[in-house]
């Protein structure tokens, strides 16, 4: 009887307990789900920037399990030093490891700080306020962030810089637009920024995020420049007019430098050439003068011998038939004859011989028996035909001599 109402009592215990043991065991499981972190979080792969816009609490890091680092981004204006809030903010983001990048346009909290989730690496971030007005980049810049695996919070000053946008046209004095015209720009600039170097076809010019400031924008066409100065607004869109009305001197380039010298070269050579021809002429010249005046003083000087002779009574006259005055009279029988076949120019080259000593020069016959060149050379050809006379070439000198069987020698 005892022993039933035990096992009675251990059934009762037993249905009671076990119920309210898988009671608590269900309240522990769903309480243990409810405080996990959301699936996105523990799945977050190497290239992804996690977080969002908001202030920097010092309790939310305890509620977190992830093991990415947190990276907090208080946005400074540079000039100022003053923390930039309540704005929205165009961010970029690249993995300059794995080259993963990201857009994101955000709204800044009133601590002015930008919190993320971020994992290990070399990571280049951007950031563009924009001006909620005119809707135009109020501050720019961008910085670079080593993010180590030891990290586990990062709190960095994030310095952004004023900007303005700064656009433009380029026009001739006569107002027309000039497309191509080159740009440079002198800007107030911390960094690199990527200024238009031409006009485009419509001659006009844009250039985004300028620092600003004063700015001065000069601008050359062939041979015409202008330049503009302005000052860039922080958020604002200026626009500017260059005129092209000064002229610039002309830009000496290695093309011209290569066209120059040539020139001179040129030139140089022309004169050497002109100089080098004359100077030969000259000598030649020279040279033939020397030896028609040796061969006409040779001809005076035998005319006076002549006449002394006949004044002085030493010449022979013969009372029956005049002396002849041509200088082949003096030849021998056979040259005589043949000279009888002769026509005039050759008689008149062969007369020239005679008086000069059975030779010369075809300058010295040519000034001699005043027969131009061309017939001169026809006369020589046919005389040395007939035996008369020989042609030899010295040089650039052509020397005319009677032959021996003509004067008798052979």
């Amino acid at each position: 009887m005892n022993q039933s109402v035990s096992h009675q009592r251990i059934r009762r215990i037993t249905h009671l307990v076990v119920p309210v043991f898988l009671l608590f065991l269900g309240l522990a499981l769903v309480s243990s789900i409810a405080q996990e972190e959301p699936a996105v979080v523990d799945s977050v792969s190497d290239d992804t920037l996690v977080g969002e816009a908001a202030g920097m609490p010092t309790d939310t890091t305890s509620d977190i399990t992830s093991t990415l680092p947190l990276l907090s981004l208080i946005i400074k204006d540079i000039t100022s030093n003053q923390i930039i809030s309540s704005v929205p903010v165009m961010i970029e983001v690249r993995n300059l490891n794995t080259g993963f990048q990201e857009h994101v346009t955000q709204y800044l909290s009133e601590a002015g700080v930008l919190t993320y989730r971020i994992s290990t690496g070399n990571w280049e971030i951007g950031v563009k306020v924009l001006n909620q007005t005119s809707n135009e980049v109020d501050y720019s810049a961008e910085h670079h962030f080593n993010i180590q695996s030891t990290d586990t919070r990062v709190v960095k000053t994030f310095y952004v810089n004023p900007v303005g946008m700064l656009e433009g046209v380029v026009v001739d004095s006569e107002n027309h637009l000039i497309a191509g015209a080159e740009l440079d720009f002198m800007c107030r600039t911390d960094g690199d920024i990527d200024f238009p170097s031409k006009t485009d076809r419509y001659g006009s010019f844009r250039s985004v995020l300028v620092p600003a400031g004063t700015c001065k924008i000069f601008a050359s066409f062939l041979n015409s420049v202008g330049v503009v100065e302005t000052t860039v607004v922080r958020g604002n869109v200026v626009s500017v007019k260059i005129e092209l009305d000064q002229s610039a001197p002309l830009a000496f380039s290695p093309g011209l430098a290569g066209y120059l010298v040539g020139i001179v070269v040129v030139i140089a050579g022309g004169i050497i050439l002109f100089i080098s021809i004359r100077q030969r002429l000259r000598k030649r010249f020279q040279r033939e003068l020397t030896e028609v005046r040796q061969v006409l003083e040779t001809n005076i000087e035998k005319k006076l011998k002549e006449t002394g002779a006949k004044t002085n009574g030493s010449a022979p006259i013969d009372s029956e038939e005049p002396a002849s005055t041509s200088p082949s009279s003096a030849l021998n029988p056979r040259a005589r004859d043949i000279m009888k076949t002769l026509n005039e120019r050759e008689t008149k080259i062969v007369d020239a011989l005679v008086q000069n000593k059975f030779e010369a020069s075809q300058s010295v016959l040519r000034h001699l028996t005043g027969i131009p060149k061309t017939s001169l050379s026809r006369s020589f050809s046919s005389l040395e035909a007939k035996k008369v006379l020989g042609v030899e070439k010295q040089g650039k000198m052509v020397k005319i001599k009677l032959t021996d069987w003509f004067l008798g020698k052979d």
